[in-house]
């Protein structure tokens, strides 16, 4: 993905550049082993992640793809294992379930599935990409002055992902 991982921290990348800087969807398309159709979005509790769905579910429907909504539930470990194995989705928030409800309803033909994982959220949703045809992501910062920056999980999920990943503000 451009200059490799020290070159590519300290130059910066053109992929990069766009993600943060973007009005409206991107998608960095690289190369990919898996034969999946399978579109995995990233699903979270803020704005973001709703045209996020919104992108994965209207790709599906001209592709016929199926969309898994996967939910990371944020579990430090100090260690940097792997995220851990799915979970029950009663761990989703209710706000989620409305909005994965409020997706049904609105493109009824795509199968929706929903997961949820305990584990840190960049390493958990690039794991996913391993069996995916495209990764969508909301692009979103958590403080107030970093809107036009790409959050640190984007940005470790755009430079490893081993799959096409749409970044949607």
């Amino acid at each position: 993905m451009g200059h490799g991982p020290v070159g590519g921290a300290l130059v910066g990348s053109v992929s990069r550049y766009l993600a943060v800087h973007q009005t409206g969807p991107l998608v960095v398309v690289r190369p990919t082993s898996s034969e999946s159709d399978r579109i995995v979005v990233g699903l979270d509790v803020c704005p973001s992640g709703v045209p996020a769905l919104e992108l994965a579910q209207r790709r599906a429907e001209l592709t016929g793809a199926p969309v898994h909504a996967l939910h990371v539930v944020h579990a430090p470990d100090p260690f940097g294992a792997e995220p851990a194995a799915e979970a029950d989705d009663r761990l989703l928030p209710r706000a989620l379930h409305d909005v994965v409800d409020a997706a049904r309803r609105a493109h009824p033909d795509v199968r929706l599935t929903v997961g949820v994982v305990a584990g840190r959220p960049a390493p958990a949703l690039v794991a996913a990409g391993a069996d995916c045809a495209l990764l969508v992501l909301g692009a979103r910062g958590r403080h107030p002055f970093s809107r036009p920056l790409l959050a640190s999980v984007g940005q470790q999920v755009l430079h490893h992902a081993p799959c096409p990943v749409a970044i949607v503000r």
